[in-house]
């Protein structure tokens, strides 16, 4: 629904990255937007700890998997660096 923003999620991975002995695996979602934002996104959950990051491959706005209507981005938008 898209009503939390990086930021928050970064903070919100930070507080458990500081509580937990375990490595933590962030949801980045999206990655937020387009390849910037998934660069973005990578960093902040980085420099808050996170030891992974679970990426989405569907567009904007993504759909439940249980639902008709997914879309997923191109091929030639997932290789771009």
């Amino acid at each position: 629904m898209g009503q939390i923003t990086l930021t928050e999620m970064a903070d919100a991975v930070r507080r458990m990255a500081a509580r937990v002995r375990i490595p933590v695996i962030a949801d980045g979602d999206t990655g937020h937007g387009d390849l910037h934002n998934v660069q973005r996104t990578v960093q902040l959950f980085e420099q808050a700890g996170a030891a992974g990051v679970i990426l989405e491959d569907q567009v904007t706005p993504k759909r439940c998997g249980h639902f008709e209507g997914k879309a997923l981005i191109s091929c030639e938008e997932m290789v771009l660096t």
